[in-house]
């Protein structure tokens, strides 16, 4: 199987480019690591990012608001803390 069928597959099965889906894995990684952390920086570490401001802009990008709104919405959701992929209602694309 090539790279290019690999990726169209998963995509299919998935509904994300793995690369995406590898993002928001560590995206969702840091929302878990921030419950254990006193603060974004040290999550942002944690989850493997190089720096804070590269998981805000993952962030902005992949959701469309900073993780300080998110974070909260998290706390109100059991079924996002059981889920592999963020499901907010209204945002990100």
């Amino acid at each position: 199987m090539t790279e290019r069928t690999l990726e169209r597959r998963f995509q299919f099965h998935v509904g994300a480019t793995p690369k995406k889906y590898a993002r928001i894995v560590r995206l969702r990684n840091a929302l878990f690591q921030r419950r254990m952390l006193s603060n974004w920086a040290d999550a942002a570490y944690a989850a493997g990012y190089y720096d804070q401001s590269h998981m805000i802009r993952d962030f902005h990008e992949l959701y469309g608001m900073s993780p300080e709104s998110i974070h909260p919405r998290l706390e109100a959701s059991k079924t996002i803390q059981f889920s592999g992929l963020l499901n907010l209602h209204g945002a990100g694309r």
